[in-house]
């Protein structure tokens, strides 16, 4: 998603994916509940969902978890 140009919130936080390869999000990794997930382009939010983690390396992508 970075290299097409967006920031990327997961849970209120900006993450980018250098952060999470070198593990300073570890709290959002080890979540249990759906992810809700921004993505900003030029500081104007563009897209909201969510995803779940269903089964190992799985996910399912839904509408936004209120």
């Amino acid at each position: 998603m970075e290299a097409q140009g967006y920031k990327v919130s997961i849970a209120g936080k900006y993450v980018d994916s250098e952060d999470i390869f070198h593990g300073k999000h570890a709290d959002l990794e080890k979540t249990m509940e759906p992810l809700n997930i921004s993505l900003y382009r030029k500081d104007v939010l563009e897209q909201e969902f969510s995803i779940e983690f269903t089964e190992y390396h799985e996910i399912a992508i839904k509408p936004k978890n209120e």
